[in-house]
């Protein structure tokens, strides 16, 4: 039977079964070809070249550095020796930054121990990261892995009528802020700052007569690595998708589809059938970061996937992060 012709008459709880299922119970990888431990020869972060990094990065979508004597200050110094330019956190979550660098990212248990599901960084907007840096300062006790996908494999598994019906149908993704909420995300405090983003973003929004934003971004489900022309199937609808069930901690009863909500361009629903055939290939192929203190994880956000794995209420995680483009 072809799943697209399938009624679409399920409940909500329906799709967090599904996603939930598949997020947890399937065998996860390990990441022995992406890591590189210290050694004689590399003693240290700085015994890279930026060349090194980047050929594997470039290669395989997925440096894990390991064993390495590193501070965060190490961190930002060895990722500011590349020729990236690094981005503010402009557009997604409320985070602390390193000594006031808005472009390192302090990533804590305080923001919740839930697991969030696989997801591009902001894909939610046009001007977004080619490569996703991370630091493990507290890695956690138990649990709270960052797991990996590779968006170029999960392509090739889909069935092909599901890559048609992404390819001849864009996602749209729309969301809703009050005026104290986008003045935090977006970093602005007037609205002529906040326009001059969205423009920049290709954001299409307005703001109503009591200053809350609503905005709402058109875009291809199904995008290009950077170092190919490879296509690969990375955006932030399984992430979305998840967030707007009951069931997620995140939840509240007052939120509405409008708050944050992804469908097609044309409002219609992406049915649920379709995925949980995406869910079951990702619970197939991911991979685990099982944080380790010092690990510094590098991979390319033109190219895989990132999920976080839940961990136990008052267990501690401190990472940090930085996004570039190359």
């Amino acid at each position: 039977m072809n799943i697209l012709s399938t009624p679409r008459k399920l409940l909500k709880v329906t799709l967090t079964a599904l996603l939930l299922s598949n997020f947890l119970s399937a065998e996860v990888h390990d990441l022995e070809k992406f890591t590189i431990e210290r050694s004689e020869e590399k003693k240290s972060i700085y015994d890279f070249s930026t060349d090194e990094i980047y050929g594997r990065l470039k290669e395989k979508g997925i440096v894990l550095l390991r064993g390495f004597d590193v501070s965060t200050r190490d961190f930002i110094a060895f990722s500011n020796q590349f020729p990236d330019a690094f981005l503010p956190y402009q557009g997604g979550s409320i985070r602390p930054n390193v000594d006031g660098d808005p472009t390192a990212i302090i990533i804590t248990e305080k923001d919740g121990n839930h697991s969030v599901y696989f997801h591009g960084e902001q894909y939610y907007q046009k001007i977004r990261a080619t490569t996703f840096w991370m630091y493990a300062f507290v890695p956690p006790v138990a649990d709270g892995a960052t797991l990996l996908c590779d968006g170029r494999e999960l392509y090739a598994r889909l069935a092909e009528e599901i890559k048609q019906l992404f390819m001849d149908k864009k996602i749209k993704y729309s969301r809703y802020f009050p005026r104290e909420k986008w003045q935090k995300i977006y970093q602005v405090t007037s609205v002529e700052e906040l326009e001059r983003i969205l423009n920049k973003q290709w954001i299409n929004y307005f703001i109503d007569e009591d200053s809350n934003l609503h905005t709402t971004y058109v875009t291809e489900a199904i995008q290009q690595e950077k170092w190919s022309n490879s296509p690969i199937f990375i955006n932030n609808v399984l992430e979305i998708l998840e967030d707007m069930q009951e069931m997620h901690p995140k939840y509240h009863p007052e939120k509405t589809k409008e708050t944050i909500c992804v469908t097609f361009e044309d409002n219609t629903e992406i049915p649920s059938e379709v995925i949980d055939q995406i869910q079951q290939i990702i619970a197939e192929i991911k991979m685990a970061v099982r944080w380790q203190r010092n690990d510094i994880l590098i991979f390319d956000n033109t190219r895989i996937l990132h999920a976080r794995e839940g961990f136990p209420e008052n267990s501690r995680r401190e990472l940090v992060s930085r996004l570039s483009i190359y």
